[in-house]
């Protein structure tokens, strides 16, 4: 489906031009049927904030219990690297 698609290229594609446009493409679908990718794509990011906001965005906007506890759990997740890396 599109939808995988969008997903495959946000987590995997080597040119970060193409991911950063997936994961916008992905913030504005705003489908409660992408939530368990949009946190594969959170969870899979490591280098790039740009991709990490837009799909971060894009969980809020779905706004469903899933879609905010991922993200939070996310979010928590990438504070304890911030933290380690200091």
């Amino acid at each position: 489906s599109a939808l995988s698609k969008l997903v495959q290229i946000a987590v995997k594609d080597h040119a970060i031009s193409l991911r950063w446009a997936s994961a916008k493409a992905l913030r504005k679908i705003n489908c409660e049927k992408a939530t368990e990718e949009l946190l594969t794509v959170l969870r899979d990011n490591e280098e790039n904030y740009e991709i990490y906001q837009n799909v971060a965005e894009a969980l809020g906007k779905v706004g469903s219990e899933t879609a905010i506890e991922g993200l939070i759990s996310a979010l928590k997740e990438r504070r304890a690297d911030w933290k380690a890396a200091k």
